[in-house]
């Protein structure tokens, strides 16, 4: 096995190891399920980022569609879920907002765009 190999193995330990006791510790219940859910956020998180270079690379542009109806609400409730389960103060969800705002700014481009090629191709010659 490589050094490499090696050092991401040893890596994966300790995130594991530091995820259990925290959550051993810190957790009201449900040990299993938030430890698995810690250990698989990161694979699942890079999984995301390669796969949207993937089709950066493949297709050259990224779009971005409408949030999910209920997005908001979801939203909401795992935070409350969040809070009874680890205390602390109830954090104002932002994900849904920011994710609107994202598909505002791309309707805009797509908008520009078109207008610009309007412009250029359908503009009678003086």
């Amino acid at each position: 096995m490589s050094t490499i190999g090696i050092d991401i193995a040893v890596g994966f330990a300790i995130f594991a190891l530091g995820i259990a006791l925290t959550l051993r510790r810190f957790a009201k219940g449900e040990f299993l399920v938030l430890t698995l859910s810690a250990l698989l956020t990161p694979v699942l998180a890079l999984a995301a980022v390669v796969y949207v270079i993937y089709l950066i690379a493949t297709t050259g542009n990224s779009q971005i569609g409408p949030c999910p109806l209920g997005f908001e609400e979801a939203e909401k409730i795992v935070e409350r879920r969040r809070q009874q389960m680890f205390g602390g103060p109830l954090r104002e969800p932002s994900m849904a907002n920011s994710w609107r705002l994202a598909y505002q700014m791309e309707l805009q481009r797509e908008t520009d765009r078109v207008q610009k090629v309007a412009r250029r191709y359908l503009v009678p010659a003086a």
